[in-house]
Formats: structure tokens, C-alpha cells, sequence
């Protein structure tokens, strides 16, 4: 799963030959196993497996805290230094194939081999034991970290999906996201006075933003109903909202939120795209004097920094180009020139971006998320809607491990 015959080079080199390798292999697969059960208990291990990538790497921060070298001041006289579950596992697998290469099965039986040109060293002065001690030492450190750090919190975000890119936004970083807190029922507070049947109303106050109503009057003034035309985002239970309309005297109590979050703390760097980029083109003429040439400048239309790769017809006209970088605050239709040859291609503009959020990775987890917890996104027009698709998890309460002692002496 995480070792193969080729990690077994420099201290950890062994005898690889045709049929060592399968030989080393099957060691692999039996210990790498059995040491890792060993070290987290039956529950945790299966945490830990569970937790891997398609690469055999942990995803959440607590495990891999504890899959990559640390070194910790734990208190007086005790300090924690581990050199990686890796290295573990590969001075457990050399200790446990190289004791077995002292024996041979024959058909006479199990006999030890001895060597015509060379004198087999005593256990004293073998590296078997001296690697294994060292994979004992890391052994021991990461059962301690565990141990001491029993209430680590887990559901961390550690990935999201993007439902809806929203517009507007710049690429930002340690963002807040707001709880979705979409009204989902509420009632009449106050009717309040000057209030007409009116679509799209919007709202004043609560926790929240973006709630919008269609109002009915009731003939003198006062607000008879209201339809819910968007939740908005960020709500909570019990928000009074004023109906912005009238002389913003009527109210609202809010009654219910979808997807109350328990989790806090998480925080995201995320990738949008230009305001106004150029993402799609029509070349309107090849020009004369181009070649095969890459981050062209362009000249005309409303905006600023698009460059393109350009591609020769042969003839020293512009046969396509790619998009590079797609500049700033362009406009459909906007007629651009290509500054390179006798400056004469030109291509129109067919369509912009408009600041969609395009990527998101995590600045700060947070605690206490479950997956399909779903945000806003701060920024643009608060209209970009992510939800968590992964969680942390490495619930070190669960250990469950045995202890492992030094091979004879240190």
C-alpha cells in the first residue's frame, strides 16, 4: 500500500533480486498491515485507511500530522521526534525480512545459511536490530502525540464543491464564509402603514442579507401577506426584518433557517475569474507578417491586459489564436488588434467573464463541520454558493494501539 521493493535503497537496502522482490513484496503486504493495526487499534486504523487518496496520503490534518516527521517538546526531559509512518514501516519491514533471510526451508528441513567468504555478525553489531529500534522510537513518539492529544477536534473542512460560481468576485484569501441560513418560513410581525401590493421587496435587518418579498396590502395601508421570493443568506431563527417599502414600519419574525451549521472556523482562499476577461473570439481578419508567437499584446475595446498565443497560417497571416491572460473590464463585440506582424489581425470579443469563483482550497478548517454544509461566499454580489464535501476525520479518542518495546537493548 505505501511501500514497494524500490523504497528499500541506501540504509534500508536489501538483496532484490528476481525472486526477492515477490518475496519482499509479500513482506510488505503482511507488516505494513499488521505494524499500522498495531500502532492505531482496530477502530482508529480503519479511520486511518479510510481517510487515504487515490496517492495513499491522508486528507485530514489529524492524521496527517501524524503520517509526516514531527518533533514536539512534550514536557521536562520528554520530547517527541518521529521520523514519518513511512520510515516506521520500512525499518519494521527490513527488521522482518532480514531475520527470515538467516533461515532457508530445504528439503531437509529449516537450516541456516552460512557463507563461504564472509563471517555472519553477531546480533550485537546487526543493522536488523538497530532498524528496528529506530522504527520503535517513531513508533512510540506517534503513540504519544495520540495519546496526549486525545481531544483533537475533528470535521475540519478540508474540501468543497462549488454550486454556483456567484459574480463579481476577486480572488481573495482567509475568507469568511457566511451560513446559508435561508429563511424558510416566517411570519407577519407588524403590518406597519403606506405599504402598497408590491414583487420583489426587499428587507432590512436580521443576521442575514438578500431576503426578498411580494407583499399584498390590505387596502388601507398595512401589509396583508407576503411570498417569500428569496430566502437570502445568513439568517437565524427568531430575526425580526423590516419590509423596506411603505414607511418601514412592517415586520417580519423569522421562524425557520434551512441548514443550521454547528461547525465554526472555517476560512478559504479562493481563485475567481477577471471581471470582464475574455474567454471566447472570432477572428475577423488573419492580418500579414505574423508568426508562431506566444503572450501577444492586444490593442482596442474597453478593457486592459489581454494577451494571446498566435498561430501562423503558413503565410505569414493568423491561422487561431489562445487566449492567454484575459485582461480586465472587456465587452462583448469589442473589436481587438494583434500587436505583432504589420499589426493588422483582428478578432471581436464573443464573451467575458464576470468574477466566478473557480476555485476554493482551505485556509483554516475550522471544527465540527459535516459534509454538505453549505456557505456564501464573502465578496462580489454574496451570491456564490459552496458546501463542504469532505471532513476531517482522525478521532484520536478512539486509540486503541499496544505499546511496543526495544529489541534487547537501545
Amino acid at each position: 500500500m505505501f511501500l514497494t521493493p524500490s523504497d528499500f535503497i541506501g540504509k534500508y537496502e536489501l538483496h532484490t533480486g528476481m525472486f526477492d522482490q515477490v518475496k519482499l513484496q509479500d513482506y510488505i503486504d503482511k507488516y505494513e498491515k499488521r505494524y499500522l493495526i498495531e500502532l492505531f487499534g482496530a477502530t482508529l486504523y480503519d479511520e486511518f485507511i479510510s481517510d487515504l487518496d487515490a496517492n495513499f496520503y491522508p486528507q485530514s490534518p489529524n492524521f496527517i500530522q501524524i503520517f509526516e516527521p514531527f518533533h514536539q517538546n512534550v514536557n521536562l526531559y520528554q520530547l517527541l521526534i518521529s521520523e514519518g509512518i513511512l520510515e516506521m514501516l520500512k525499518g519494521f519491514v527490513y527488521f522482518e525480512y532480514s531475520k527470515d533471510l538467516m533461515n532457508v526451508m530445504t528439503p531437509f528441513g529449516n537450516v541456516k545459511q552460512k557463507s563461504e567468504n564472509s563471517t555472519l555478525v553477531s546480533t550485537l553489531n546487526s543493522m536488523i536490530f538497530t532498524r528496528y529500534n529506530e522504527a520503535v522510537r517513531t513508533y512510540k513518539s506517534i503513540r504519544d502525540f495520540i495519546l496526549l492529544n486525545s481531544t483533537l477536534p475533528v470535521g475540519q473542512a478540508v474540501e468543497f464543491v462549488i454550486n454556483n460560481a456567484g459574480s463579481l468576485y476577486l480572488s481573495n484569501s482567509n475568507v469568511q464564509l457566511n451560513q446559508i441560513g435561508l429563511v424558510d418560513v416566517a411570519s407577519l410581525n407588524s403590518i406597519g402603514t403606506g405599504y402598497t401590493t408590491t414583487t420583489g421587496v426587499t428587507t432590512i435587518g436580521g443576521n442575514g442579507v438578500g431576503l426578498i418579498l411580494d407583499i399584498v396590502d390590505d387596502g388601507s395601508g398595512g401589509v396583508l401577506s407576503f411570498t417569500i421570493v428569496n430566502g437570502g443568506s445568513g439568517y437565524a431563527q427568531g430575526d425580526i426584518v423590516t419590509i423596506d417599502a411603505g414607511n418601514q414600519d412592517a415586520t417580519i419574525t423569522i421562524d425557520e433557517v434551512i441548514n443550521t451549521i454547528v461547525g465554526s472556523g472555517c476560512t478559504i482562499n479562493f481563485v475567481a475569474n477577471n471581471i470582464g476577461g475574455c474567454s471566447a473570439t472570432t477572428l475577423t481578419a488573419a492580418g500579414t507578417g505574423y508568426i508562431d508567437s506566444i503572450d501577444v499584446a492586444t490593442t482596442g475595446g474597453t478593457g486592459t491586459g489581454l494577451t494571446v498565443d498566435v498561430i501562423e497560417d503558413g503565410s505569414g497571416g493568423v491561422a487561431s489564436i489562445i487566449i492567454k491572460e484575459s485582461g480586465l473590464n472587456y465587452t462583448i463585440g469589442d473589436p481587438i488588434i494583434i500587436q505583432s506582424g504589420n499589426n493588422d489581425a483582428t478578432f471581436t470579443i464573443d464573451a467575458v467573464t464576470n468574477g466566478e469563483v473557480t476555485e476554493i482550497t482551505i485556509f483554516e478548517g475550522g471544527t465540527n463541520y459535516s459534509i454538505g454544509d453549505t456557505f456564501i461566499v464573502n465578496g462580489g454580489n454574496n451570491d456564490s454558493n459552496v458546501s463542504i464535501s469532505y471532513i476531517g476525520k482522525g478521532s484520536f479518542g478512539a486509540y486503541n494501539g499496544v505499546d511496543k518495546i526495544f529489541a534487547y537493548w537501545l
